[in-house]
């Protein structure tokens, strides 16, 4: 039985940020790449910040929050210190997330096309409602299948996003 409505071929063309794959990085698992990769980030955010501070580059300093005279005065312990604290704080939530792991399910990509259908199916049925527009009708009668591809993989994520988080 042939599909009427739905573009198989849209279904099947994920967005870039959809990795389908067992592990996003080689053989490292999602759950250990979770952990790691804020203090990785923060590591290199916070030597980029280091490197512009040392660079010397006048024009940088109409950047700056505090002048280097205040900021000496006020800096009460060594960035050894400092350095310390935040590697003793980053491995101590590394350690925790090991002892308490958070099992993503995992979701196949037959279960996609299947949420994407049934999407699908809903807007048509949205649609046949007596107080919908008969533009928005129009609109939903032609282009179901990119109206439902574009809500599942980037309307619905983004405004999880922006809402929720």
């Amino acid at each position: 039985m042939a599909k009427t409505g739905f573009d198989a071929n849209l279904s099947l063309a994920f967005p870039f940020y959809f990795a389908a794959r067992e592990n996003l990085v080689g053989d490292v698992p999602d759950a250990i790449l979770a952990l790691v990769a804020p203090a990785i980030a923060f590591w290199i955010v916070c030597l980029a910040y280091t490197l512009l501070d040392y660079s010397g580059w006048k024009w940088l300093g109409s950047y700056r929050i505090h002048e280097p005279d205040e900021i000496k005065s006020r800096n009460l312990v060594s960035r050894s210190e400092v350095i310390f604290t935040i590697v003793s704080q980053q491995a101590m939530q590394i350690v925790i997330g090991l002892i308490f792991p958070d099992d993503a399910p995992k979701i196949s990509l037959s279960c996609n096309v299947r949420e994407l259908e049934a999407m699908e199916s809903a807007l048509l049925g949205f649609s046949q409602q007596e107080f919908v527009p008969n533009l928005v009708i129009c609109m939903l009668a032609f282009y179901h299948g990119e109206i439902a591809y574009w809500l599942y993989w980037w309307i619905i994520p983004v405004s999880r996003l922006i809402f929720v988080a």
